[in-house]
């Protein structure tokens, strides 16, 4: 098992590890981007193309775009996340 009991999301939604792997091809191609980056080009916006698509995979292969403040948050002030209703 990797990073935690096996269909732990905290979001509701599907697994990261299943994400990732669905998204593969995207996160390669931001993670090549990111290596060709210099120090100025960050600060101006590096790899934006790159780095949309893979978290636009991510959310839709994940089915949430949750976090676990927000899901905290959630809990804390009583509001039911989408991926709850």
């Amino acid at each position: 098992m990797s990073g935690g009991a096996e269909g732990a999301d905290g979001g509701g939604g599907r697994s990261k590890e299943r994400a990732l792997a669905a998204c593969a091809e995207a996160h390669g191609a931001l993670i090549a981007c990111f290596k060709t980056c210099t120090l100025a080009s960050s600060f101006v916006g590096c790899c934006n193309e790159e780095h949309a698509a893979f978290w636009g995979c991510y959310r839709e292969a994940r089915g949430t775009s949750a976090t676990r403040v927000a899901a905290w948050l959630d809990e804390k002030t009583g509001v039911a996340s989408k991926a709850d209703e």
